[in-house]
């Protein structure tokens, strides 16, 4: 038969499990209705690229990005589930869901951690109430990218309740332990914490001093869990914490953070959640609290005060009451110990603070409304502890639906903070999205002012400012964004655009080459590198990031523009290092993808040019200048081409093209002279010739064409000087041999007539009209010519 003892006890045990299952469902119904708004909500600030990186991911583990795979892979399961499709398409609703299960699921479990410490089920429920309800919690569980705080916390907080249950039993168990399958469900809980949100690694802390905080028992035997235990605990969550601290870049943290300062601004983050905690007004998403923000205040350097003085109070009571008034406070401040900047972390650029840092660290408050509540003496404190949670619900609602979208949040975060720098930023990027340039520029300068040093901000207003503004100001920002990121790969690739439009191409080259060392397979960089190394004539160079930067781009990593413009100015690398085939492959490619590209047809120009194939050489040619090419080089080979095809009106302009590029090249102003002697414009071919003389005065042929000029003219003894001074120049020059043959023999000075036409004839000796010239010398006849 059973005991009367034993049935009261099992009596008993049925009472506590009903009362705790009605407080259960109590809890879950008022915090269900509180953040009913929520499956209307849409996504707002950055969910839409959390997400998007939540698909990328996947379970690999990538250096730059915290390994956090839990999450992502809960989004994508209930992708799988509801959609069929990856994790982008994916309801918000159905995110929003999935955050409120993972709020609830955290809020069961306090409830079930403080029954097992106070043994009040009551007592409990009010402290689980307060970590559901309070109006700091809404932004981790209205905010979707905040979804890995909160199932991380309800990982570890599964972690803490099995912990507590494993030590309890070894205090009033038997030596051989039976609580052991509850420390191996806390260890997979802990594992779990961690693979979602790596600020679960203080989990072992909180665990342990909870433990403190574990009822008396009336068993003789005690036993105490071992530290080993925890020990495994902290070796565990070690490879996760360094992961997370060396996959930020906090770069531009270090600059304007200092090591001394670092307590300082842990002691305000402090004083900020506590006062949040105590009056939970004015709670938006962002509040603008920077560490530059911070020293540029002189309360700054105050407010570490509070913390150190409440740690103090807390430990002058004496016996439990200790324990109780002590461990709440270490609890909160050790939850929120990795987010307080005491170790750098990226986000701290804008705010130091958020309310979603503060999800886990609630269960310290908790603990104390609880205690309060298990030790209240009179009807009064009750009561005021029902109407604060009513208020906590009612201003917890109203902060749920700021979250519905992106207009109503950051309207009202500039109502909680005019300068907030997040809801400028927000403003500024999709002003940006909407093209409103002056709009975009104005907010982030605003973010600017209120002391946030977001690298990300430098940037966009430097792009601001490459593609509308003044380029100088654009290398400015450019600068100072890698200043503070110096690994920001666009920034040094963005920097080396400005400089070319500035037509710095030494500071712009230096900013491509840091580009290149930083991403190898940049192909913008590359290609833009090339082009720089092959104005600079370093062809072998610019053809080895040149044949990547094309591999790249048929990759599908370039537009067809691109592609075309790394393969043109490869050909021409290539050509000018004697590759003259493979060179061909290339042009030809890029004008297969852009038949306009300057690049590549005025290359091919000058391998048909040089091969003597003028007809393609003109094709090519007049392409790369309708493209827009204004190279000396390709405007005289065009004069040259037309002067060849009898085309000298066309000459003429093309070689005037080419001198206005470079007005002391004494070869075209001597191509030129000829045109207009050609053209029978004596004057201009005149000045032209004279000119080309003055900057070379070893040119043979103005000298025979000035000649000519003053032989039409009747000036004989002016034009026989300009002869014999070409001859003098070039002893070759068969025409002026010829010129002054003639002249000596319709001067009857035939010898001196024969010499010239068989000086002219060594130099030519095919020339019919030098060997007619001499036959009629030799047999004594004058030549009126």
């Amino acid at each position: 038969m059973i005991s009367k003892s034993a049935l009261f006890g099992v009596c008993r045990e049925r009472e506590v499990y009903v009362r705790k299952l009605i407080y259960a469902v109590l809890l879950l119904a008022i915090t269900s209705g509180v953040y009913w708004s929520m499956h209307k909500a849409e996504l707002v600030w950055q969910d839409q690229s959390t997400i998007k990186a939540a698909e990328l991911g996947k379970w690999q583990p990538q250096s730059h990005r915290r390994y956090e795979p839990l999450a992502p892979a809960v989004w994508r399961a209930l992708a799988e589930l509801s959609t069929g499709g990856n994790a982008s398409s994916i309801s918000p609703r159905t995110l929003h869901n999935a955050s409120l299960a993972a709020h609830l699921g955290s809020t069961l479990v306090v409830f079930l951690i403080l029954a097992l410490l106070l043994q009040a089920e009551g007592a409990a429920f009010i402290g689980a109430a307060f970590f559901a309800l309070h109006p700091l919690q809404t932004e981790a569980v209205a905010y979707v990218s905040a979804f890995k705080i909160v199932l991380g916390a309800c990982f570890a907080l599964t972690a803490i309740w099995q912990y507590l249950t494993f030590a309890q039993g070894l205090q009033a168990g038997p030596r051989r332990p039976i609580g052991r399958r509850s420390y191996y469900i806390a260890t997979l809980a802990y594992i779990l914490a961690i693979c979602t949100n790596a600020t679960m690694v203080v989990t072992p802390v909180l665990a342990w001093l909870l433990t403190q905080l574990l009822p008396k028992q009336t068993s003789l035997y005690k036993a105490k869990a071992p530290a080993w235990r925890l020990g495994l605990w902290f070796a565990l969550g070690v490879p996760a914490a360094v992961w997370a601290i060396r996959s930020q870049d906090t770069t531009a943290l270090a600059q304007v953070l200092p090591l001394w300062m670092k307590p300082v601004v842990a002691g305000d983050a402090l004083s900020f959640y506590l006062f949040k905690i105590l009056v939970p007004i004015g709670i938006g998403p962002d509040y603008g609290r920077s560490p530059l923000m911070l020293q540029t205040q002189w309360w700054g350097y105050l407010t570490w005060i509070i913390p150190v003085a409440m740690i103090l109070i807390a430990n002058t009571t004496r016996g439990k009451q200790r324990a109780w008034h002590s461990a709440p406070l270490l609890v909160f401040f050790a939850a929120l110990g990795p987010m307080l900047g005491l170790i750098y972390f990226s986000a701290q650029t804008t705010s130091t603070v958020a309310g979603r840092y503060a999800y886990l660290a609630v269960l310290g408050p908790a603990l104390l409304v609880a205690y309060a509540a298990a030790r209240a003496r009179r009807i009064w404190l009750p009561i005021t502890m029902t109407l604060a949670l009513i208020a906590c619900a009612v201003l917890s609602q109203r902060q749920v639906k700021h979250w519905q979208n992106d207009e109503s949040l950051w309207h009202h975060a500039l109502a909680v903070n005019p300068a907030s720098p997040m809801a400028h930023l927000a403003l500024a990027d999709v002003a940006l999205r909407q093209g409103d340039w002056q709009k975009a520029r104005d907010d982030y300068m605003q973010v600017l002012a209120s002391n946030a040093f977001s690298p990300a901000v430098y940037f966009n207003l430097g792009e601001i400012e490459r593609l509308h503004g003044d380029a100088k100001a654009a290398a400015e920002f450019y600068a100072k964004a890698l200043q503070l990121a110096p690994t920001m790969t666009e920034v040094y690739e963005r920097l080396g655009a400005t400089y070319l439009k500035l037509n710095d191409r030494t500071a712009a080259e230096a900013n491509f080459t840091k580009a290149v060392l930083q991403a190898p397979d940049h192909e913008e960089s590359l290609r833009l590198l090339g082009m720089l190394l092959v104005r600079r004539a370093a062809y072998g160079e610019a053809a080895t990031h040149l044949m990547k930067a094309a591999q790249l781009g048929d990759q599908g990593h370039a537009t067809p523009q691109q592609r075309a413009e790394s393969h043109a100015l490869l050909g021409l690398a290539l050509l000018n290092t004697q590759q003259s085939a493979l060179a061909e492959e290339h042009l030809a490619a890029a004008l297969k993808l852009a038949p306009e590209n300057r690049e590549a047809n005025r290359a091919l120009g000058d391998i048909h040019f040089a091969k003597g194939q003028l007809a393609l050489a003109r094709s090519r040619y007049e392409h790369a200048v309708a493209a827009g090419d204004r190279d000396f080089l390709v405007y005289n080979a065009l004069g040259k081409i037309y002067a060849e095809a009898k085309e000298y009106s066309k000459s003429a302009t093309a070689f005037t093209a080419a001198l206005a590029i470079n007005p002391d090249a004494a070869g075209t102003l001597q191509s030129i002279g000829i045109v207009y002697f050609t053209l029978h414009q004596q004057k201009d071919a005149i000045t032209h010739f004279k000119k080309a003389l003055a900057l070379n005065p070893s040119l043979a042929a103005p000298h025979f064409y000035l000649g000519d000029i003053a032989r039409w003219q009747g000036k004989e003894p002016e034009s026989i000087r300009e002869y014999q001074q070409a001859l003098k120049i070039d002893p070759n020059f068969a025409e002026a041999h010829y010129r002054l043959g003639n002249y000596y023999l319709k001067n009857e000075q035939s010898t001196l007539a024969i010499q010239h036409f068989q000086a002219g004839l060594r130099a030519v000796p095919g020339d019919p009209k030098l060997h007619y010239a001499l036959k009629r010398a030799n047999n004594g006849v004058s030549n009126p010519q």
